[in-house]
């Protein structure tokens, strides 16, 4: 069937004219994880789309799967590859370049190679000219939406939220990433969620070992976060005691709890282990000053 927006039968030779044969050309596989690769026509050659990967392998042979298939929508890329299925077939992986060592450079090379494709009359599905982030596509405002309503709602898998964050490490975060993660956050922040979506969350993460480089973020993150935010006040902490009443503590925590303390004491200095100890028993004094003073034991006069 022709291909609505262009008028052709994107599948049938006869329509092409002189087709630059690109089989055999390239390699079809590379152990490098940053690679330009390209989509060939498996009855001619043709080369039908180039794309960037910091994922290795992994992301070419995604094109043909159902779940991208169903995120793309009706693109033309999209519309190719789905012919191709029904007719049994499925695009060509080629390796375009292999040589590139980091993402910026990869998305270079991409920008690079649709021009030069272009140039020499390769149709190419592209939508854009290719680099970090949709350069050059511009949708409608009903696109956009589309696009939204379909993701609403949708739920990652642990498998695709592992390769998002390979993909930001790789990537390298810069200022405008962590602005957008804070607006993120604000805009969550003070939403409650439901017990099953909290329960799905801690089962996706059990078992999830973290590495030392991801430990070490987390703590120098923690760390400015507490620096930035000064001194939590007794009425913070009275809240914070509170809603821990009466909560069951989850089997082996209380050993845990135990570890950690031990391990955090060892590393204080004497002049911090001494400051600690006045605080507890001046903490101890209070509790118990609090407690005789309390409805059963009113203060005489």
């Amino acid at each position: 069937m022709p291909n609505s927006r262009h008028g052709e039968n994107i599948n049938d030779p006869k329509q092409l004219g002189v087709v630059l044969d690109l089989r055999g050309q390239f390699p079809v596989s590379s152990s490098n994880a940053f690679l330009v690769y390209g989509l060939l026509d498996p009855w001619t050659g043709e080369l039908r789309y180039i794309g960037q990967t910091t994922m290795g392998m992994k992301r070419p042979h995604q094109h043909a799967t159902p779940y991208y298939l169903r995120i793309e929508g009706n693109s033309w890329k999209a519309n190719w590859i789905r012919k191709l299925l029904r007719d049994g077939e499925k695009p060509i992986v080629v390796i375009l370049d292999e040589s590139c060592t980091s993402a910026e450079m990869v998305a270079a090379r991409e920008v690079a190679l649709i021009a030069e494709y272009r140039a020499k009359g390769a149709r190419l599905t592209n939508q854009s000219e290719g680099g970090i982030g949709p350069v050059g596509l511009k949708r409608s405002r009903e696109s956009v939406e589309r696009g939204a309503a379909k993701r609403r709602g949708a739920k990652r898998t642990l498998e695709q939220r592992l390769r998002m964050m390979e993909g930001q490490a790789a990537r390298g975060k810069t200022a405008a990433d962590i602005e957008h993660a804070r607006a993120m956050g604000s805009a969550w922040k003070g939403k409650k969620r439901d017990p099953e979506s909290v329960a799905r969350s801690a089962a996706a993460r059990r078992g999830v070992k973290r590495t030392p480089e991801q430990i070490a973020r987390i703590k120098a993150g923690a760390a400015a976060g507490r620096a930035a935010a000064g001194p939590t006040s007794e009425e913070t902490r009275a809240k914070m005691s509170a809603a821990h009443v009466g909560k069951p503590k989850p089997a082996g925590f209380a050993e845990l709890q135990s570890q950690l303390r031990k391990g955090e004491w060892a590393k204080r200095t004497p002049e911090e282990r001494q400051a600690i100890a006045a605080k507890a028993q001046e903490t101890r004094r209070r509790n118990k000053a609090e407690a005789a003073s309390g409805p059963d034991n009113p203060k005489e006069g």
